[in-house]
């Protein structure tokens, strides 16, 4: 099943990076929240063959844009592309408004070479001094890749939780069902993480027969729960943001 890539524009710069199965759907989502605060916005967008193909995509481009400082706030902790950081310089992109055809033909892009030389020698360099194999090493890294996660969270929810016990007397602060509503949603996902790192973990262990296959089942299962989470969150934040805006708004008045 194709999917879309687009991208949100202010002013001419990239602010925002996302992946949907229906444009008119997500735009509309949005129309409240980041359109709504996104100066000029311009919405832009490619389809592509499939989910995997938009995921792809969506997390070299807001590398490439840096959108991380702007809306994809959850994604500012990935780092800077070190493969294929170019390949996509030429996108033939879209412009969207309620009217476009999402019928467009569909982008496709042949990294085979670039697959075969640039990534394979990288792949193969970072391996050595390893003694554990290739799967191994992956879940090594997808470990303290959640590890660090989970550490960020352990950081914002105590801030967040003082912040609505002391709230600053001189500044514009958060009303608190807000903050409420994102410490939950910061406590879920610290409890999707680690239940994510107690899984990977467990998977390094040999498993086989029906074992093995249930192990499989909930790996594959964890990235959607967290991407879940992490969209939750991104949507509160944008409102929130918008809340304060429209607050300053009324106290410079």
């Amino acid at each position: 099943m194709a999917s879309y890539v687009y991208k949100y524009e202010s002013n001419g710069i990239p602010v925002y990076i996302g992946i949907t199965d229906n444009m008119k759907r997500r735009v509309s989502q949005h129309k409240n929240d980041k359109l709504k605060v996104i100066n000029n916005p311009k919405i832009q967008f490619i389809k592509v063959e499939n989910r995997a193909d938009a995921e792809a995509m969506e997390t070299y481009l807001i590398s490439k844009y840096d959108t991380g400082s702007y809306f994809n706030v959850s994604k500012t902790k990935k780092g800077k592309a070190a493969y294929f950081d170019s390949i996509f310089d030429n996108i033939p992109w879209s412009d969207y408004n309620e009217n476009t055809d999402e019928d467009i033909d569909i982008f496709r892009l042949d990294l085979a070479h670039t697959v075969q030389t640039v990534y394979r020698d990288r792949v193969i360099e970072r391996q050595k001094g390893f003694s554990f194999d290739k799967q191994q090493q992956e879940k090594h890294e997808c470990i303290e890749y959640l590890e660090e996660e989970a550490r960020e969270e352990r950081k914002i929810i105590p801030m967040l939780e003082d912040l609505l016990l002391n709230p600053p007397s001189n500044k514009v602060v958060c009303p608190g069902h807000l903050l409420e509503k994102g410490i939950c949603l910061h406590k879920k996902r610290l409890n999707a993480l680690e239940r994510a790192i107690y899984v990977v973990r467990k998977s390094l262990r040999p498993y086989r027969g029906s074992e093995l296959k249930e192990m499989q089942r909930e790996l594959a299962t964890l990235p959607f729960v967290l991407e879940d989470i992490i969209d939750a969150i991104n949507e509160h934040e944008a409102h929130v943001r918008l809340i304060m805006a429209e607050k300053r708004e009324q106290n410079n008045k």
